[in-house]
């Protein structure tokens, strides 16, 4: 159940409250499911689109790779966040081989050596996987590219593609949300989620929300808690 400043928080966010089926408050906007939908059933690269991924248990990260201590704390601060917003999974870190995120932290030229379906030129790039074609996310990689030596530009960038392999992995070039971390223009180096973004992880990993849900699906809830 979700706390009242949350939903006033989120109210804030999408402008109204509204009361559900069961007459209990909930937060409403066809816009932020929209936004939301674009972001979680679609990819940066285009295609079809598909339905959504979750994960069902919790990862756990290994880093890998040329890694500094700052990006070390920020990958401590960005789970930290992670697990406050949500409550149906806990990231954690690992430093043994009991792990089902790796997050390596190598040259972007280098990326192929990890994940050979990678795009060239990336800054950063997240993959997850469903072993089971459930639409359970059991398993994913982040790479990092180091040669980005500006520590608040890197931070963003260890941000989006944390925040990606959750099941958001679309980049948006919206002009609503200008400063979103899903925003696909990196002009800005956000330090924490803006509302919007915390409220997309919050719908995410809601009981709202079902692995396997399709867009059109989605487009059709009215009903968020």
């Amino acid at each position: 159940m979700r706390k009242v400043w949350e939903i006033l928080f989120a109210a804030l966010i999408t402008g109204c409250i509204v009361t559900c089926s069961d007459n209990k408050p909930c937060v409403y906007n066809k816009e932020v499911i929209n936004y939301y939908t674009e972001i979680s059933t679609e990819n940066e690269f285009g295609g079809n689109s598909f339905p959504i991924y979750k994960w069902t248990t919790n990862p756990v990260i290994k880093m890998f790779g040329g890694l500094t201590s700052q990006d070390s704390v920020e990958v401590v601060k960005i789970i930290t966040e992670l697990n406050s917003l949500q409550g149906e999974i806990t990231l954690s870190i690992t430093d043994t081989d009991n792990y089902n995120l790796a997050m390596h932290f190598i040259a972007a030229k280098d990326f192929s050596t990890i994940l050979p379906i990678s795009i060239k030129n990336l800054l950063g790039f997240a993959v997850f996987y469903d072993n089971k074609f459930t639409s359970q996310i059991n398993e994913g990689i982040i790479l990092i590219d180091t040669a980005k030596k500006t520590e608040l530009y890197r931070n963003r960038i260890i941000r989006e593609e944390l925040t990606q392999v959750l099941g958001l992995p679309n980049d948006v070039y919206s002009e609503l949300y200008p400063t979103s971390i899903f925003n696909g223009r990196i002009v800005l180096y956000p330090e924490k989620y803006e509302p919007i973004d915390r409220l997309l992880i919050q719908m995410h990993y809601s009981s709202v929300t079902k692995p396997g849900m399709t867009a059109e699906q989605l487009r059709e809830l009215e009903c968020w808690r």
